[in-house]
């Protein structure tokens, strides 16, 4: 399984792929039966030092599988769009964007969400200790 990203001309592939089954799991291969499967999935560029950089656009997010004995298959694609705060808050570590299913509208829609600096209060601490 791997997601396909793309803005433009640009693409991207993001083929290390985990899932949540009580605890975060490489996913090399994954059975699912008739009854279907829930769980969160979550897609990573490889460590061979790609980078890559979230600008404000217009993107088309596409999943392909690849199941036994058959050749690679989109299941799903979507247009996603990142505004321009957004873009700015994901350039910190410490915010990223969802993408909420409205089934009402048929459509995603995003928002930030910022993480919260742990041991704020300990921070605070030392900054005020270590200002003049």
């Amino acid at each position: 399984m791997f997601v396909r990203l793309q803005r433009g001309e640009s693409i991207q592939n993001f083929n290390v792929w985990v899932y949540d089954n009580n605890g975060l799991v490489r996913g090399s291969g994954l059975y699912v039966d008739k009854s279907g499967i829930a769980c969160n999935h979550h897609f990573l560029l490889p460590k061979d030092g790609v980078a890559y950089e979230f600008l404000s656009g217009e993107y088309i997010l596409q999943i392909y599988v690849e199941q036994v004995d058959e050749k690679i298959k989109l299941i799903f694609d979507q247009k996603l769009f990142l505004s321009e705060n957004q873009q700015k808050e994901m350039a910190t570590a410490n915010a990223g964007t969802y993408f909420d299913w409205a089934p009402n509208t048929q459509n995603y829609f995003s928002h930030i969400d910022i993480r919260p600096e742990k041991n704020k209060e300990l921070n605070d601490l030392i900054k005020k200790l270590t200002e003049g």
